[in-house]
């Protein structure tokens, strides 16, 4: 049986965290476990679906991570960014990787009742 899940990343994969040390990963392994994953990018984490790495020259875990949002995008997942985050990291919807959307997070949250489970990462 297929479960929809909706994961909120809010950390990006320099943040540590053990064997979760890359949630966008993790939400990769999730749809091919679950079968139907969609992603919401917050807080640092919206700098995955630029694929540029802290310093900004797009080398290191967060274009890996941008690899894996493309993976999750090719799949038919969908991926939001936080409006506002987005905003606040210095960049606009120009930067964001081809198929990812921005979404004022509060106005997502209406629709969180459509999936079977929301996970925060």
């Amino acid at each position: 049986m297929t479960s929809r899940v909706l994961a909120i990343v809010e950390r990006h994969p320099g943040d540590g965290g053990g064997i979760f040390a890359d949630p966008v990963d993790f939400c990769v392994g999730l749809r091919t476990g679950l079968g139907a994953v969609d992603m919401v990018l917050c807080g640092p984490a919206v700098m995955c679906a630029l694929g540029l790495s802290p310093s900004g020259d797009g080398s290191g875990a967060l274009l890996d991570s941008a690899r894996r949002v493309r993976t999750l995008l090719r799949t038919g997942s969908r991926v939001w960014v936080d409006r506002d985050d987005l905003a606040a990291s210095g960049h606009t919807d120009d930067a964001l990787l081809d198929g990812v959307v921005t979404a004022d997070i509060a106005e997502l949250a209406t629709s969180w009742h459509e999936y079977d489970k929301v996970w925060f990462l």
